[in-house]
């Protein structure tokens, strides 16, 4: 079979369901766009199944079977977990079918208040207003409940006379008593035939003489229509009609029927035909049986107006003036005591395809299956010659009314101009859409439509098919929007619209303006990187995973582009879809104060070249340079170890890697210390300090240069209860940069540090190089590191730049003062203010504290001070051996979250005996994993690319189950100064920096398993 393009154009514009032709051998000649799209495979090929074609063999055996134009299929077919059911429709007379699937969300359950009744329809016969109301009742409420049904069936029992609704697989839905009176039997065959018409042409019908013994009673049955108008059950009653009028009952019913047929009167004339007889070489009105049947058929007929028959099967033969047919038929009596009929219904097979195109072709299928509103026109005249339901509702005429019209009427006087246009240069026939134009319904009122057509045969005329969209309320949707958008653009207040998880997908002007954001660089990041970092994870957790759908209201800062984080009100709404579930949030940012300009920043920023340094660029700078090093120093400690007996040069060359790595951290937190200290908005942590609790930090931080100097640290006079109030990680910074000058520059083996009380407001911290002074010599190099050019002291000393300019930084950050006298070999002081009251400060006695002491130093005598320890642990219980447990690592396995591969390569080197270590890159690929198994430990790169770092993707792993004690382990290849406090704090169990080797994991695991 050869595929019109106008069919092609048609199927997939007007059918809004997956739709095929079929021939019937079940190949697919065609399919539509819907269904093309859902069921096609990756390698383009269609997957439906065995199951899909044996349903549509079972329609297209029923179809030929029932000689019935359309099959509902009652087994619904499976796809993706989602039920459709199959409608067949025969289309063609060589055996071609129509083949559509229509989604059913629940079986036999619509939603509720979602049935419509024709009342129009029903109205012209139905005048009863008890059964009116029933039929509202029926609209509100069906599907029924227990409840509903119950209140409708005692309803339907006051009806004396049969009511019964059944559903489109034929089931009860709802019967009263009189329908099992056996006085109310009925032609079931008859019937049958009737109810196939409302399936297929989904309007109402009614059968007169339907009832055996109550000939005064008629059959009224009309459907059920869903939204879709989609048949969902059929009412039917017994109801005694008044008289009707031949032409009434003739439009209403007989021109509809989808069957060839005639009406003859009891007159024995033609009194109406359906129009598959409209190609007759004759006119048929008023035409006698005498003149159109043979002598045969004619007896037949009034055998059967004289027997007591209701129906009856008869060989008939129509002479061949009119049209050459000798085939059994069905003879019926219809009508009224008053108006008698014979109905003869012809087999429709009897007639070609041109005779029955009109009502048995694809186009009048798909005109009442189809969701838009669809009418057909002579191309010649622009009569209209077909209109479906939906058109009818949007014009507002009725069918007759509309079957008088052209295509012109539905454009005002002022619009036709536009039609010819249209006609000459705009319109296509390819089936796409154009406009929108203007048409005009019957109560005047405008409707702005787009426009598909396409040129068919219909009737044997050439015609225009055209579906018609109405985009009026669309277009009022795009101004609104257009309104909305100019209020979104125009507010002073930042919006931020992102997804489901909080990516951003647009923000408006302000957010460029008031923040300094570019557009470009913000659409796609994290809502979380314009907040601070402390309030990442509740506005996490509290917005985007908490599934509420209401708004919620959160205090907060924000960060412009130049970091400055300014106080601000979050108000986040969340933007549900049609199934009520978040796809979206709308944030609007009211800022609490000004942010400064971001342009004026620049230019100063510019004008003055670099007045301070940003210390999260240097931290990410450093970070990027430590990464590649850190894997460097670990896979040549690699190779140091992989070698069975190493020589002396090789030892030396890692010794070497190992302490100029060591110089390559200290100066870079200097530098990074320093860049922190000479920015705007620097905070002091203040805290109360005893100096003892920092003798054990200044020792480790001053180990290495003392060893390597071959200078000793050891203590003079200290007050164990020595106590200031100040930011304890910038004074541990200043001492350990202060003790190391003071150990590169002394010449003596012995550096000597004190600490006591100064005056009422004021501590000190002294320095010498001899036990009761200092040399000159580290005196003078003390008092010109405050006072001479940096780059003369680093040739002099060996003091990096950063260093000295930190130091400086450090003592007027501290507010620290310097006490020194070089005529009288005094100690180099450095004045500490207590910043508060006398009183606490309480006068002790001097107690001295060594630090342990180096193998080559002397014993002294009893006047030395006593060892660090007895102060720091001034008990001395006697602490029993605990054998040390031995980590069994073939026992253990690892999750490493790291994103260089180098990184992760050297840990597996390092690691290679662990039960299994898995690897994730960041927050997204972990959360499997960790959900997939438990670990036993997890080490965590705090550095993380992507939206979450280190720190947001601890507090996820914390929230899952079982997660809540499991061992994690921070990493970095740079943290500044303080930040190992800091992540311990935020529930790191413990801190590796990189490289990550493998004795400093050990170590780790003994402390985090222990």
């Amino acid at each position: 079979m050869q595929i019109k393009e106008s069919t092609y154009n048609i199927l997939n514009n007007a059918v809004s369901y997956p739709a095929f032709i079929v021939d019937n051998e079940l190949n697919i000649l065609y399919k539509n766009n819907s269904a093309e799209k859902l069921f096609k495979s990756d390698n383009g090929n269609l997957v439906l199944g065995n199951n899909f074609y044996s349903l549509i063999q079972k329609g297209i055996d029923y179809l030929s079977r029932q000689k019935s134009e359309s099959y509902d299929i009652e087994d619904y077919f499976l796809f993706e977990n989602k039920n459709y059911q199959i409608t067949v429709v025969n289309i063609e007379e060589d055996q071609n079918y129509l083949v559509y699937l229509r989604q059913v969300l629940s079986e036999n359950k619509i939603n509720p208040k979602q049935i419509k009744i024709n009342f129009d329809e029903v109205g012209d016969f139905v005048k009863d207003q008890n059964l009116l109301e029933i039929f509202n009742f029926i609209e509100d409420h069906y599907p029924f409940t227990i409840i509903s049904k119950a209140k409708l069936k005692k309803e339907l029992n006051n009806y004396k006379l049969p009511f019964y609704i059944k559903d489109i697989r034929e089931k009860f839905v709802v019967a009263n008593e009189a329908y099992l009176n056996e006085k109310f039997k009925t032609n079931e065959h008859q019937i049958l035939e009737f109810e196939n018409y409302i399936k297929s042409n989904k309007k109402l019908i009614v059968v007169e003489g339907a009832y055996l013994e109550e000939k005064d009673l008629s059959l009224v049955k009309f459907p059920l229509l869903n939204f879709d108008n989609q048949l969902e059950a059929i009412v039917s009653l017994a109801y005694k009609i008044p008289d009707l009028e031949v032409s009434t009952f003739h439009q209403e019913i007989l021109l509809k029927f989808p069957y060839p047929l005639m009406l003859i009167n009891n007159e024995n004339k033609l009194e109406l035909v359906t129009e598959h007889f409209y190609n007759s070489k004759k006119d048929l009105k008023d035409i006698s049986v005498n003149d159109f049947f043979s002598k045969e058929t004619i007896k037949k007929i009034q055998l059967f107006w004289n027997s007591d028959l209701l129906e009856e099967r008869n060989f008939i033969e129509i002479v061949p003036d009119y049209f050459e047919i000798s085939e059994k038929v069905s003879f019926y009596k219809v009508g009224t005591e008053k108006k008698k009929y014979i109905l003869l219904l012809f087999d429709s097979r009897l007639f070609n395809q041109s005779q029955i195109e009109a009502n048995k072709n694809m186009y009048d299928v798909i005109m009442h299956t189809s969701p838009e509103a669809i009418f057909i026109y002579d191309i010649d005249n622009l009569r209209f010659l077909e209109v479906n339901a939906i058109a009818l509702k949007m014009y507002g005429y009725t069918r007759d009314e509309f079957l008088q019209m052209d295509l012109t009427d539905l454009y005002a006087p002022e619009d036709i101009q536009t039609l010819i246009e249209n006609a000459k240069f705009k319109s296509t026939t390819n089936g796409e859409f154009s406009g929108p134009w203007r048409h005009k319904t019957k109560n005047g009122k405008s409707v702005l439509v787009e426009m598909s057509k396409s040129t068919i045969d219909f009737k044997g005329k050439k015609a225009h098919f055209n579906i018609i969209k109405d985009v009026t309320p669309q277009l009022e949707r795009e101004k609104e929007i257009q309104l909305f958008k100019a209020t979104f653009e125009s507010t002073s207040d930042p919006i931020v619209l992102t997804d489901k998880d909080g990516f951003i997908t647009y923000v408006n002007k302000s957010v460029v303006n008031n923040l300094g954001y570019r557009y470009d660089d913000i659409i796609g990041k994290s809502i979380l990187s314009l907040v601070t970092d402390g309030e990442r994870a509740s506005i996490n957790s509290s917005i985007f995973h908490s599934n509420e759908k209401e708004g919620k209201r959160i205090k907060s800062k924000v960060k412009t582009y130049t970091n400055e984080e300014i106080p601000a009100e979050i108000n986040a709404f969340p933007i549900v879809n049609y199934e009520g579930e978040i796809e979206s949030f709308n944030l609007t940012i009211n800022l609490k104060q000004e942010p400064k300009e971001a342009k004026k920043e620049l230019k100063l920023v510019s004008e003055n070249k670099i007045q301070s340094y940003d210390t999260s660029f240097l931290s990410n700078l450093f970070h990027e340079l430590l990464t590649p090093i850190n894997v460097i120093i670990g896979f040549a400690q690699e190779l140091i170890e992989s070698v069975d007996n190493p020589d002396k040069d090789q030892l030396e060359a890692s010794q070497i890697i190992q302490e100029n790595h060591k110089n390559l951290m200290l100066l870079m937190d200097s530098a990074a210390e320093y860049a922190s200290l000479i920015a705007d908005n620097f905070k002091l942590s203040k805290s109360d300090i005893r100096f003892v609790d920092l003798i054990h930090d200044i020792e480790d931080s001053v180990k290495k240069v003392s060893k390597d100097e071959k200078t000793e640290l050891t203590y003079g006079k200290i007050s164990s209860s020595l106590e200031f109030n100040t930011d304890r990680q910038r004074l541990l910074s200043f001492l350990n940069l202060i003790l190391t000058i003071a150990i590169k520059i002394t010449k003596n083996d012995k550096i000597f540090l004190s600490a006591s009380k100064f005056d009422s407001d004021n501590a000190y911290i002294s320095i010498r190089d001899e036990k009761n002074g200092i040399t000159p010599h580290l005196l003078s190099g003390l008092e010109k590191i405050f006072t001479e050019d940096e780059n003369e002291l680093k040739r002099k000393y060996g003091v990096s730049r950063f260093g000295i300019r930190l130091v400086r930084r450090l003592l007027d950050v501290l507010n620290l003062g310097l006490d020194f006298d070089s005529s009288a070999n005094d100690d180099f002081k450095v004045i500490v203010p207590f910043e508060f009251s006398s009183e606490n400060f309480v006068k002790e006695k001097i107690d001295t504290i060594p630090i342990p002491k180096y193998e080559e130093v002397k014993k002294e005598k009893p006047i030395e001070i006593p060892k660090v320890e007895k102060v720091i642990e001034p008990a001395k219980t006697e602490i029993p051996q605990v054998e040390e447990k031995v980590l069994d690592l073939s026992q253990l396995e690892c999750l490493y979250v790291e994103d260089q591969f180098e990184s992760q390569t050297l840990f597996k080197v390092q690691m290679k005996d662990l039960k299994s270590i898995s690897y994730a890159t960041g927050l997204e690929d972990a959360l499997p994993l960790i959900k997939s198994k438990k670990f036993d430990f997890i080490i965590l790169d705090i550095n993380l690319k992507g939206e979450y770092n280190g720190l947001d993707t601890l507090r996820f792993i914390r929230q899952i189950p079982g997660y809540q004690d499991v061992p994690i382990v921070a990493v970095t290849a740079y943290v500044l100064p303080g930040d190992k406090d800091n992540f311990i704090a935020a529930g790191f169990n413990d801190f590796i920096s990189k490289p990550v080797l493998r004795d400093k994991i050990l170590d780790s695991l003994n402390r985090v398993l222990a």
